[in-house]
Parts: structure tokens; sequence; C-alpha cells
């Protein structure tokens, strides 16, 4: 009856603490979560957080962090191509999080590109190559 989530969602004040998870894939993760929300298991365990008895309210702010990360981009994207590191440093400001350390900057670097990844995976954003530089761009 209790299920180790380990890394599948995080509890809800880690989750309010460091605004964005750390994934390595985005997609994955929340089509994760989506089976998760159907999982019976009287209790769960993520890897960071709490034990939790009601499940679901968490879960869903995992999808919708999730789910707000993927629009943010969708629109900054289509907006003009972007070097990753810019992409970054807005992706940062507008989800509030910390860089302050090599650390946090290659967690929140690793977000990021599993959130871009999974966008040029579905068809939503493609990369290009201009002056020896690596550009984000949307192609909705």
């Amino acid at each position: 009856g209790v299920l180790f989530a380990a890394d599948a969602f995080f509890g809800a004040e880690p989750l309010a603490k460091h605004g964005v998870p750390y994934l390595v894939d985005a997609g994955r993760a929340r089509a994760t979560l989506l089976h998760l929300q159907s999982a019976r298991a009287r209790w769960m365990v993520p890897g960071h957080g709490d034990a939790l008895d009601d499940p679901a309210p968490t879960l869903d702010a995992n999808l919708e962090v999730i789910d707000r990360a993927f629009a943010w981009l969708r629109g900054h994207l289509a907006l003009a191509p972007a070097q990753t590191e810019d992409v970054l440093a807005e992706f940062a400001a507008a989800f509030g999080l910390q860089m302050g350390n090599a650390g946090s900057y290659v967690l929140n670097r690793t977000a990021l590109l599993s959130f871009l990844s999974t966008l040029e995976r579905e068809g939503a954003a493609s990369v290009l190559l201009e002056g020896g530089r690596w550009l984000w761009t949307g192609t909705d």
C-alpha cells in the first residue's frame, strides 16, 4: 500500500523552494505524474518531502509547474532564436530559480535542457546553428 516514488515527484515544500524540479526528461516526467495520479496506493513517498496519504494536490502541483515551464518556453522560443545560456537566465528569472553557485547552475541548466529536448523531440522547438552558435527556436 506504499509507493516509494523516489524522484518521480517533489513534495510540496521542496517544490515551492526550488521552483522547478530537477529533471532529465521533462516529457517523461510529466507522463509519470499522469500515471501516478491513477496509482492505487494508500501512501506515496516522494524522494524529497514527507509521506502523503493524499498525494493528489502534490501531484497536481508538480504537473502545474511542468506545464507552466513548457508554456513559458513555447512562448519564449516563438519570440526569436536564443542560445541556451540566454534562455537559462530568463527562465531562472521567470521561475525564481536560485543560481548563486556552480551546483545550482548545473542543476537548473540540466532541467532546462530536459524541457528543451522534449520540445524538440515533440516538434515544438528546433535547433539552428548560426555562426558557430547553438540556438533554440520555436516551430509553432
